[in-house]
């Protein structure tokens, strides 16, 4: 998760009359260490040889209201006999209000076949951030896809 450090005083001093650095400054040097040692993502979804659709499935539960970037990716890794289609639907809650994107679909019915996205959403507190899909496969083969999702909080 991106954080964000207050700005040093202009009269702060950097070390103390014998030469050592003061702690105000060993510890800012902690946050900034921490803050490159945190991976940025919330949580994350991995569906592989997905063949059906994916019920609404909860990536995240905020805890505080803000704006969250859903990552999603798809690829076809089987394709279907005949056409295939899946679309992907994300959803939160804004202001109250249950609120969702759905994607174009994706219908190309070859494995070379992706699409990615990244949408930020202004999410209130204890919003289910979610993620489903809606899936159909023509043929004796049925198509099978890989998702990918994730949730992180934006600045």
């Amino acid at each position: 998760m991106p954080r964000s450090l207050a700005p040093i005083p202009a009269q702060a001093q950097i070390v103390a009359t014998n030469g050592t650095i003061l702690d105000f400054f060993r510890l800012r040097w902690q946050q900034l260490v921490d803050g490159f040692s945190q991976a940025p993502t919330l949580a994350s979804l991995s569906k592989l040889a997905q063949a059906a659709a994916l019920v609404t499935t909860t990536l995240w539960t905020t805890r505080s209201k803000g704006t969250y970037r859903i990552t999603i990716y798809v690829h076809i890794t089987q394709a279907a006999t005949t056409s295939s289609s899946v679309q992907v639907t994300i959803g939160w809650i804004e202001n109250g209000s249950a609120v969702t994107k759905t994607f174009a679909a994706v219908t190309g019915n070859t494995t070379q076949t992706t699409d990615g996205q990244s949408y930020e959403v202004p999410a209130d507190n204890a919003s289910g951030l979610t993620v489903s899909t809606t899936y159909a496969s023509v043929g004796a083969t049925p198509m099978q896809y890989r998702l990918e999702a994730s949730v992180e909080q934006c600045v």
